[in-house]
């Protein structure tokens, strides 16, 4: 008879996961969808786009670097976004 007073714990947090679904709302959801989207965003790739460039930086960030160098390359792009990446 000792069987269902080990059972009791067990039902208790199972009753307790119930109700706490019941409360769930599609805004909660969407809340943690959001937070884990910004959390991914923090961790780029580095297997895709050119070690984890994002957008135009494949482009820009080797002709910024190259014109650290002095060498002039990338000419038919604005020189200015060249200057403020590097």
């Amino acid at each position: 008879m000792q069987e269902p007073a080990k059972l009791e714990p067990a039902r208790a947090v199972l009753g307790y996961l119930k109700r706490a679904a019941e409360e769930v709302t599609i805004g909660h959801l969407l809340l943690v969808l959001f937070a884990l989207h910004l959390f991914a965003l923090s961790f780029p790739s580095d297997t895709s786009n050119g070690g984890g460039r994002v957008f135009d930086e494949a482009f820009y960030v080797p002709t910024a670097q190259d014109l650290l160098h002095g060498v002039p390359s990338n000419l038919e792009h604005p020189f200015f976004g060249k200057v403020w990446g590097a």
